[in-house]
């Protein structure tokens, strides 16, 4: 849900199918460390249960958390962003990122999400922090 959120963000700046896919797989990495750091495998999240549910959930218009990124893409803020059903994600995202930096995770998405996409700042600012990161 936390990366959908971010999908729905991108879709709704306009990114290319591309660009889209490339933070997504970045995403999913990232989320994998977590699980592993959590105790988990990381293949639980580089196949059906990540990468199959990442994929399904992007290309549903309708998908709360992709509706929620679109609204936040153009513009609106979270108390603006009217979305239908409860996006749990948005509390998850501070909870999940306040366990990893407790662990001394490095996670560049998940602080993207909570401090620019759900925090607000500009997507071009945001954009360019994503692309030109670290990969490791």
């Amino acid at each position: 849900g936390c990366i959908a959120i971010a999908g729905g963000f991108a879709r709704g700046l306009g990114m290319s199918a591309g660009l889209v896919a490339a933070f997504m797989t970045r995403s999913v990495n990232e989320a994998a460390r977590i699980a592993v750091a959590a105790g988990g495998e990381d293949r639980t999240l580089l196949g059906l249960a990540g990468y199959g549910d990442l994929l399904a959930a992007i290309v549903q218009d309708d998908r709360p958390e992709i509706v929620l990124g679109r609204l936040l893409a153009s513009g609106k803020s979270r108390e603006q962003a009217e979305v239908k059903l409860r996006v749990e994600a948005v509390e998850l995202v501070p909870r999940v990122l306040a366990w990893a930096d407790k662990r001394d995770l490095r996670t560049p998405i998940l602080h993207a999400i909570d401090q620019g996409i759900l925090g607000g700042a500009p997507p071009e600012q945001l954009l360019h922090q994503l692309m030109t990161m670290p990969h490791a």
